[in-house]
């Protein structure tokens, strides 16, 4: 970023969600690594953003793969001593990449996983399952979310 602002977490998240709005997601993914290069403490909100990007891109691969880097750093005790979480947010943003990406099983999946995890799904999660469900015709695993 040459914008002549100082580096910080808010200015590269803003400039990614921007990116994200017009499903340019390959460039929030260099925000995102240019935001580690700069050292700076990457959160849960930013890395969210970024799984945003990628739904909105249809790029669910990089969705999933980002989810699941951010759960392991959730639970590092690195993460831990930082109090960062995966949010219903996070969830709902990778779910609903799962959705656009097609791959229902995965969407399903991870509405189960939240549940493991002690979260409980709330519409902006179970919305893109059911969908994802539905536009593949797999209705039993639609009743099973419930």
């Amino acid at each position: 970023l040459d914008s002549g602002l100082p580096p910080s977490v808010i200015v590269y998240s803003a400039v990614m969600a921007c990116c994200g709005a017009e499903g340019r997601w390959e460039e929030a993914l260099q925000l995102l690594a240019a935001m580690k290069a700069e050292r700076l403490a990457v959160d849960v909100p930013a890395v969210n953003i970024a799984i945003s990007a990628c739904a909105r891109g249809r790029a669910w691969r990089e969705a999933l793969l980002l989810h699941e880097q951010l759960r392991a750093w959730c639970s590092s005790a690195e993460g831990r001593r930082g109090g960062q979480m995966l949010t219903e947010r996070t969830w709902g943003a990778t779910i609903g990449a799962m959705y656009k990406g097609g791959q229902w099983r995965k969407a399903a999946e991870l509405v189960g996983e939240m549940r493991r995890d002690g979260l409980a799904p709330n519409l902006a999660c179970y919305t893109p399952a059911l969908a994802a469900c539905a536009d593949a015709a797999e209705w039993r695993p639609a009743l099973e979310l419930w």
